[in-house]
């Protein structure tokens, strides 16, 4: 790490301890990293789901920075959330602290040498379960001190904060600061039980996407596509919608490799959904590390090589 640059994020953060240190002092840093990541969040209880505590922690945390510091932070109203001058000017204070933590954090981890330590990985549940947890084994037994936390959700970890190592997405990040490949291309189509294939396609019902995939150019393509028939339920996970196409409540659009594994499911005769890119992220300054190297380049052959993927080229 270059020296000049150490000195400036020294002189940044001891800018920053200074002015904290100037209400009190501080005793527990971590109820600062929750203060910023309500301000981040918008409300308690949407940073309790960020950091996943119950949002009942959040608002004792602070409560107990606010009597630490001997000022007000957070108005709690009815409806919402608001912040105070001095609860915004302290948070972002806080969020510079947390960014000179975690960039030390990912340089002293990214300069590892040896295939050691936990990588962890964050990608949506249907490219976790059925995809990456049954591809770790081969990696695992070639490197015994390597050890993976692999989490399955359809938020965005931020890598910048070190939620994950490694990220598998199916959008371009658009982060300047990520470095980003993509890998493959997963293809859609849509799917139904024999009794629902059995009715003729103006009695289909449909299963859609919930508004956390609202913005996907493939749900975009669904809606268009369902127009005035029914969308009977809605749900973002493959797996509960694909079990509820099996019961024939509706057809779904699912990701093919993972829906024609399926026997109960007829894939049905029509237009193409549009398909999506898949792609490894991960942050610069842990790309370094020899052990996310090693989690990278296998991620990287297991999805390219996969049937019913289309490999990057």
């Amino acid at each position: 790490m270059p020296r000049d640059t150490l000195r400036d994020d020294a002189s940044k953060l001891d800018d920053c301890t200074h002015h904290l240190c100037n209400h009190a002092h501080m005793r527990d840093w971590s109820d600062l990293r929750v203060l910023a990541a309500v301000v981040r969040a918008g409300s308690l209880s949407a940073a309790a789901r960020q950091l996943g505590v119950h949002h009942a922690t959040i608002g004792r945390r602070i409560t107990a920075l606010e009597e630490e510091l001997g000022v007000k932070l957070v108005d709690r109203l009815t409806r919402r959330t608001v912040t105070t001058a001095e609860g915004n000017e302290i948070a972002e204070l806080a969020g510079r602290i947390e960014d000179l933590v975690d960039t030390i954090a990912r340089r002293g981890r990214g300069g590892r040498s040896r295939v050691t330590g936990t990588v962890s990985i964050s990608a949506p549940p249907i490219i976790a379960s059925h995809i990456i947890a049954a591809a770790l084994g081969p990696l695992l037994a070639a490197q015994p001190d390597l050890r993976i936390v692999l989490h399955a959700s359809l938020s965005l970890a931020s890598l910048v904060r070190g939620d994950a190592d490694i990220a598998v997405r199916l959008s371009r990040p658009d982060q300047p600061s990520l470095i980003a490949r993509r890998v493959a291309t997963v293809d859609f189509a849509l799917f139904g039980s024999p009794a629902t294939a059995a009715l003729s396609p103006e009695n289909w019902r449909f299963i859609g996407y919930d508004d956390a995939l609202a913005h996907v150019p493939h749900h975009r393509w669904f809606e268009e596509f369902v127009g005035d028939r029914p969308v009977v339920m809605r749900s973002s996970d493959a797996y509960v919608q694909s079990a509820a196409a099996v019961a024939s409540v509706g057809v779904a659009m699912l990701p093919t490799r993972f829906a024609t594994e399926i026997s109960d499911l007829l894939r049905l005769d029509t237009p193409t959904p549009p398909s999506r890119d898949m792609w490894l992220v991960v942050h610069p300054d842990i790309r370094k590390s020899a052990a996310v190297r090693a989690v990278l380049d296998h991620l990287a052959d297991v999805l390219m090589s996969l049937p019913l993927l289309k490999a990057a080229v």
